[in-house]
């Protein structure tokens, strides 16, 4: 196990991941709700805010990471979460593009 931190930066893979299945999934029309849900849960992630246009979609979705927490107290096994917003559009060739940021904090953006 690892600490915080580096649970914190483990995020990274499944936020990498989710943006990848998006992309995939976005050929013709954005993903709906449910489906940026369902792809969200499949890499460990929640969906937390979906909202889209005909020529965007952004998503903000919470990962989670366990980690090792130890204090003078003992050792319990926590999770670390981050939120990452994600932004998909298509470009004037009408190729999907996507971003993604970490958030400091996860709420609705």
């Amino acid at each position: 196990m690892f600490g915080q931190q580096e649970a914190l930066r483990r995020t990274t893979g499944p936020a990498r991941l989710y943006a990848t299945d998006m992309l995939s999934e976005a050929r013709g029309d954005f993903p709906d709700e449910a489906q940026a849900r369902s792809i969200a849960q499949r890499h460990n992630g929640t969906l937390v805010s979906h909202t889209s246009s005909t020529e965007a979609l952004a998503t903000v979705v919470q990962f989670f990471e366990a980690y090792k927490d130890t204090s003078r107290f003992g050792t319990s096994y926590s999770r670390a979460c981050r939120c990452y917003s994600f932004t998909f559009s298509v470009d004037i060739e009408g190729e999907v593009q996507q971003s993604m940021t970490p958030l400091t904090e996860c709420g609705v953006t």
